[in-house]
């Protein structure tokens, strides 16, 4: 009986992580790997959703009692030394799960492992999912092969780890990369589905942790905006679970329809059918509707580590593939400017759509692939080979 290699995946617990890595997963074991998963405890928050992968034979879950460095100088030496005792045990358990290579997804679960790999002389390779690579990533940049990129330009690497870098694009779910190809479709006309004559979807979606900014100010933001525009709108919010009471008054009160969820699972069923997505900008999110082909107004986490929110969102924005808000100029009256706008003169929507479908990407999960078999099966990566990842052309240029 054929007896499969084992990748080991480390990913941190939050979706911008998780979701990329679990669709790595889900490739790999496509093509006949097995997967040993290591995460942390905040896995459990989304473990619901992926039970057809998580029970699939292939995959064995490990999940890390990591933890965030914390301010002061005796939480730092607690934390140093702890990190030294994750990567102990990341040490022993890929001895016991036969891995040939660990992929790291970044975030603090995923150093160990890494780290872990090197004094086990097993070759790591790295994904970084935003403009400007995390200390995760960049620390554990010293050890590993290839850092794959989901951007052109990615900022923040070491200069002697830059030459590691390798655009591959984002690696998303199956099901959003089947959207793509859906919403391809040259029957259909997408001109007419963009005029906004009969009903307007607006899809609010807040990140992992929703984003309370939307349920504060977007709500107000209607009250600036004529009556024939009002009665057409319905609103999809992804909210806060101390949110929902309060949003469905609001909404109530003012004579929106809605729906209201604190986590859409199918969230790009909701890109593709949206007329217009108000969204966070994290890496994850900004790739999916590209995918979908989906209009947005990007709101970028002022508090994201090294500004990566707004580095995301500012590369679509000069793309010509997005608006761009940052959270001091997130206003009622200035959300109301936008809304109306758009929906007075619908081509732009048009226009947003066409646009941000250009910088999808559709083949980073055969480029992973494919620097996975290289270092498997050579060990080593060689400048002068032609499957040397760094050589892979991209089909669209853009994300990927």
């Amino acid at each position: 009986m054929k007896e499969f290699k084992t990748i080991a995946i480390a990913s941190g617990g939050t979706g911008g992580h998780i979701f990329p890595a679990l669709a790595t997963a889900e490739n790999l074991m496509s093509r006949g790997y097995k997967v040993t998963f290591f995460t942390d405890l905040r896995f459990h928050n989304y473990a619901r959703h992926f039970v057809n992968l998580t029970s699939n034979e292939k995959f064995s879950l490990v999940v890390l009692n990591t933890r965030q460095s914390k301010t002061g100088l005796f939480a730092k030496i607690a934390s140093f030394f702890h990190t030294i005792k994750m990567i102990y045990i990341a040490f022993n358990l890929l001895k016991i799960s036969k891995a040939k290579l660990v992929i790291g997804f970044g975030s603090y679960t995923s150093l160990p492992v890494v780290i872990g790999a090197f004094f086990r002389l097993i070759p790591s390779i790295l994904h970084e999912q935003n403009a400007f690579i995390g200390l995760a990533n960049r620390i554990s940049s010293i050890f590993a092969k290839v850092v794959m990129t989901t951007f052109p330009h990615t900022n923040g690497f070491y200069r002697f780890t830059l030459k590691k870098a390798v655009l591959t694009g984002m690696p998303v779910r199956k099901d959003i990369l089947e959207l793509y190809y859906e919403n391809t479709n040259y029957n259909i006309n997408y001109n007419a589905f963009f005029r906004t004559f009969d009903r307007i979807n607006i899809v609010i979606l807040g990140g992992s942790q929703g984003a309370s900014i939307f349920s504060k100010i977007f709500p107000e933001s209607l009250k600036y905006l004529n009556i024939e525009i009002i009665e057409k709108i319905f609103v999809y919010h992804q909210c806060k679970d101390l949110e929902v009471e309060s949003l469905e008054k609001k909404y109530r009160d003012l004579g929106i329809k809605y729906h209201i969820n604190t986590f859409f699972p199918d969230a790009g069923k909701l890109m593709t059918m949206a007329h217009l997505l108000i969204t966070r900008s994290g890496a994850g999110t900004l790739c999916d509707l590209a995918i979908c082909g989906c209009p947005s107004l990007l709101v970028p986490y002022k508090y994201a580590k090294n500004n990566h929110q707004y580095l995301n969102a500012k590369y679509f924005y000069e793309n010509g593939s997005a608006l761009l808000l940052e959270e001091n100029e997130f206003t009622p009256e200035k959300v109301a400017q936008v809304l109306t706008g758009l929906f007075s003169n619908d081509q732009e929507l048009l226009t947003l759509s066409q646009s941000v479908k250009k910088l999808a990407i559709t083949s980073a999960h055969d480029k992973i692939a494919s620097i996975v078999q290289t270092i498997i099966g050579n060990g080593n990566l060689d400048n002068g080979n032609d499957n040397n990842p760094s050589s892979i052309k991209t089909n669209n240029v853009g994300i990927g």
